[in-house]
């Protein structure tokens, strides 16, 4: 019999020890090693070997030689290799052992393997799946770590979106200026290595001790500003009308420290004037967006001077109603890799954009109308559907949806009694978490409808939120969880139960790219049905199909017909003895959202087993939209200061192709862009799946000289022919090297002069000023004295409004303004 193995048989090996403590060690020496070894090691060897070779149908057996720890310096290396070759020329002059061992790779055992096969005409199976969930012994599965460390495994999918955002935006502006900027480019390269630093396996996993965690945590809190930095700079250059200055533009995103949820940043409706919305994903989009402002009474235009539908609403937090900030929604639409400009101003409120109001243990006005009180049932809808709310025990009684018949749908949360640890999952009772609620929000509006409920456990807060048909997702029911897991050995999940006959099989994806079958078995234990899922997981019968996106991964299953649960959290006090030496116990508070989409198959069910699972076309755009978010900035400049709108590309990529990345190469000596596509498979069984995807990268860089190269995976081999057009297939990942050149700035909008940007709200002013304004806007750029006049000019009305006004802020503003226009002049 022939071998290929890597043998692991865990024997001692050379140190450089001195001679005192070499016995004390129990170290082998090489000139000792053929005495040592003796009948009784080599037959036990062998009886090893002959036991693994039972399982192959070659002659070859591969045995992997190493662990985790091994091999993690020069030295250690040396001796084991060199212990393991003394093994090998034992046991191969050994006649009556038939034994060949030698060291090799996984090329050489699999074209011996190959050779074997073919000499012999043996045929392999073809297997389908994956090897979860892995038990190493008894019940022992290894299915905890696909939850532990729950906030840190949804900040990096935060912070991979919104670096992927910033090199979009730092390519863009690359193609106009053609030159780096050296501290931009430093910042990405860091960002790069902290998040691929990450997703190192004791990382993503959490299976990290504490320590380790928090240096984690802060390289990627560090690479979250730097990518919002270069956000908001990049976003200053490519909208900046004239290139000759950049506006100051900030994020609407905060954080204050690596263990806190991002939040939102109030706009000041006194000091800011202009937000602007990057689409980070290669298709329009037309969907509500919310902002935080400091007052009720606002209104939101869109570049061309024209109002957008908006709708104001209470801002809700975990704890309360706040007094002083408002929730603001409005139809924001964006072209692909584009950038729009809003202007928030102060404006006589319309009715029908005050949202109403119910509560349950929230007395009190809302904008100076009272909130009703709740009793009985109650409802949300939007034109597709119905959400009914039993008020008594805070329960969704009812979902109706107009798409798919007699649909029912509850969500509850509960949790596990365990004893695991970082890797292992070992459940025991269960509880419910959330029972009758504390208090209850309804808000009814225009675009958005959402109930909030309040408890006092580890669930804080859940809402449900239904989009109105102007936006994508008003197919979907999106859910929110707020909690924090401070009791000791418990697993936190949410349970959604429905009227699917799913005959206890579930569909996840655990690698963002393809979806795996996971089959319920009564024989096995609980923490067998675990399985790892990234960003999505469905069911489905005949005629209905339920998938339920989130933005990070976590540990699923699916033991009954129509059911989900994903684990939320977990917090463990014992170590597992699986290498990490401790609990689980620095849980953070979290949240996370779950975009629930209900489907109706519309032609005859395809076999889900022959041909593989695969998502809707529609699903794969609304779990692009949940991983890549709208970007919202804020600037004091007026939108008139600003390019109206700006395409990053001139035509959309085909909706069934995602674009993966858009970055610079890893070198600040090259402009080369990585420019990666990905067209994922769609089920047959919603829309006629499109075999070949065509695209005219002429259109897409409409007056941009552009030079695109096929390049493979790792970007080593690059093919010589330019190409203009790019054909993909289903599941076809491809990369391009782009160079890219806009600097001729095809897109810029006519010039205007720039304009002192101001604002006196609600003055009793305004025409006055406007027309001043108009005086200086008309003088002649050629004349300093034109320029001069006309800002002595609004100075001497702005002093006079600031002395004549009572209002402080009044008067405050229209100081403000004497000093800008100084500083101007």
């Amino acid at each position: 019999m022939t071998f290929l193995i890597h043998v692991d048989l865990h024997l001692p090996f050379v140190q450089n020890l001195n001679s005192k403590n070499q016995k004390q060690h129990g170290v082998v020496l090489r000139n000792e090693f053929h005495q040592q070894m003796s009948k009784v090691a080599a037959k036990n060897i062998w009886k090893k070997l002959r036991k693994k070779a039972s399982l192959y149908r070659t002659h070859s057996v591969l045995v992997p030689l190493g662990d985790d720890f091994m091999y993690s310096n020069p030295d250690e290396t040396n001796s084991m290799m060199a212990n393991h070759a003394m093994v090998h020329d034992y046991v191969n002059n050994e006649p009556k052992y038939h034994v060949n061992m030698r060291f090799s790779n996984l090329s050489g055992y699999f074209s011996e393997v190959w050779k074997q096969a073919k000499e012999r005409g043996h045929k392999f199976q073809i297997g389908k799946g994956d090897f979860h969930t892995y038990a190493d012994k008894d019940n022992e599965y290894w299915s905890g770590y696909f939850t532990s460390r729950s906030f840190w495994k949804g900040y990096v999918r935060k912070v991979e979106s919104v670096l992927r955002a910033a090199e979009i935006m730092y390519s863009l502006v690359l193609s106009k200026t053609t030159t780096h900027v050296p501290e931009i480019w430093k910042d990405i390269s860091e960002c790069r290595q902290s998040v691929s630093l990450f997703m190192h396996h004791d990382g993503i996993t959490g299976t990290a001790r504490d320590q380790v965690v928090t240096s984690y945590g802060g390289k990627l809190y560090k690479c979250w500003k730097a990518s919002q930095n270069i956000l908001t700079k990049m976003t200053g250059q490519l909208m900046d009308r004239e290139n000759s200055f950049q506006p100051l533009i900030e994020t609407m995103e905060t954080q204050e420290s690596p263990t806190k949820i991002p939040g939102k940043v109030i706009f000041e409706t006194l000091l800011k004037k202009s937000l602007l919305i990057f689409n980070p994903l290669a298709q329009k989009r037309i969907q509500v967006v919310s902002v935080l402002v400091d007052r009720p009474d606002v209104a939101v235009f869109g570049s061309d001077g024209i109002q957008v539908e908006s709708q104001i609403a209470p801002h809700v937090t975990d704890d309360d109603i706040m007094h002083h900030s408002f929730e603001l929604f409005f139809l924001a639409e964006v072209g692909p890799l584009g950038i729009s400009t809003y202007e928030i101003r102060n404006f006589e409120l319309k009715k029908s954009a005050i949202s109403e109001v119910y509560s349950r243990g929230f007395p009190g006005n809302f904008i100076e109308t009272p909130i009703i009180n709740l009793s009985g049932t109650s409802k949300i809808s939007n034109d597709r559907i119905t959400i009914d709310l039993d008020t008594a025990t805070g329960e969704i009684s009812k979902i109706q949806s107009k798409d798919v018949e007699n649909f029912e749908f509850q969500e509850k949360v509960f949790s596990y009694r365990a004893s695991g640890g970082a890797y292992l999952f070992t459940p025991s009772s269960t509880k419910q978490v959330t029972n009758k609620p504390d208090r209850i929000i309804i808000i009814k509006g225009s675009l958005v409808n959402r109930i909030f409920f309040f408890y006092r456990s580890m669930v804080k807060s859940k809402q449900w939120t239904l989009y109105h048909k102007k936006d994508p997702r008003s197919s979907t029911l999106e859910s929110k969880i707020s909690f924090f897991v401070t009791e000791d050995d418990q697993e936190l999940f949410v349970r959604y139960d429905s009227s699917v006959k799913s005959n206890g099989t579930f569909y996840s994806d655990d690698n963002g790219l393809m979806m795996q079958r996971r089959k319920y078995r009564s024989d096995r234990p609980i923490q067998h049905h675990f399985y790892p899922v990234t960003t999505a997981a469905f069911v489905q019968d005949e005629n209905t199909r339920i998938t339920v996106h989130f933005q990070q991964a976590m540990g699923a299953s699916s033991m009954d017909n129509g059911r989900f649960e994903f684990i939320l959290d977990r917090r463990l006090l014992r170590d597992d003895s699986r290498g990490l030496n401790q609990g689980v116990t620095d849980n953070l508070p979290h949240e996370i959202t779950f975009n629930i989409q209900l489907e109706k198959l519309k032609t005859p069910h395809y076999n889900l087993e022959s041909e593989g699972p695969t998502l809707s076309a529609q699903a794969h755009q609304m779990s692009h939209r949940l991983s890549h978010p709208m970007r919202i900035m804020s600037s004091m400049s007026d939108v008139s200061t600003f390019l109206l709108k700006f395409p990053g590309i001139f035509d959309e990529i085909s909706p069934d192709v995602h674009l993966v990345s858009m970055r610079v190469r890893n070198t600040s000596k090259s402009n080369d862009i990585i420019f990666q596509l990905f067209k994922p498979a769609v089920d047959p069984s919603f829309t006629p799946e499109q075999e070949m995807t065509e695209i005219s990268m002429k259109d897409i860089f409409s007056g941009c000289n552009f030079n695109l190269k096929s390049t493979s995976l790792t970007l080593m081999n690059v093919e010589p022919d330019e190409i203009s057009t790019i054909s993909m297939e289903p599941m076809g990942l491809d990369t391009f090297l782009l160079k890219l050149d806009c600097s001729q700035n095809p897109y810029a909008a006519p010039k205007l002069p720039k304009l002192p940007s101001f604002q006196l709200p609600n003055s009793g002013h305004a025409e006055e000023i406007e027309r001043l304004k108009a005086e200086l806007k008309t003088a002649k750029s050629s004349s300093p004295m034109g320029i001069y006049y006309g800002a002595m000019v609004v100075m001497v009305a702005l002093f006079g409004v600031a002395m004549a006004t009572r209002h402080r802020k009044r008067r405050m503003a229209a100081l403000a303004g004497v000093i800008f226009v100084t500083m101007i002049v």
